[in-house]
């Protein structure tokens, strides 16, 4: 099963960019929480690098910041730490929302909410869960 993990605001030219810059892999495009542990209502693409920040984590995430419109970059570890996502499987690809309000569609399947709540339809829905490894993005169950 792939897992559709495509960035909405970065395309694979800034990705591979961002990669080589800091010597990182793209992981995910989900969300961040702010300084008062709220998640935030804005997609962040998700980068591992081997060498953690001194300050951070191996995690940093790539934004454009709603108030600017200006890139940003962040400590990235409050979007994956210990955190499984739920996504709804079709055919041989899930799909998951990645914000709040994030609707998405794949044929009559449809899932909403990021990480705030988990709302999705579909007939004979499948979902599956999975967790951020490092780079990768691993089935819990499926």
């Amino acid at each position: 099963m792939k897992i559709l993990n495509e960035c909405e605001f970065l395309n694979m030219k800034a990705i591979e960019k961002i990669e080589k810059e800091y010597n990182a892999k793209y992981v995910m495009e989900t969300c961040g929480k702010d300084d008062n542990e709220n998640w935030c209502n804005f997609p962040t693409a998700i980068f591992y690098t081997e060498k953690a920040h001194p300050d951070g984590s191996n995690y940093f995430a790539m934004y454009v910041n709603p108030y600017t419109s200006h890139l940003m970059i962040a400590n990235g570890l409050s979007a994956v730490e210990g955190i499984e996502f739920s996504g709804i499987c079709v055919g041989d690809e899930v799909f998951y929302s990645r914000y709040r309000h994030d609707f998405r569609a794949l044929g009559n399947y449809t899932v909403d909410g990021g990480r705030d709540y988990f709302k999705y339809s579909g007939p004979d829905a499948k979902i599956v869960k999975f967790k951020v490894n490092k780079d990768k993005l691993e089935f819990v169950d499926v």
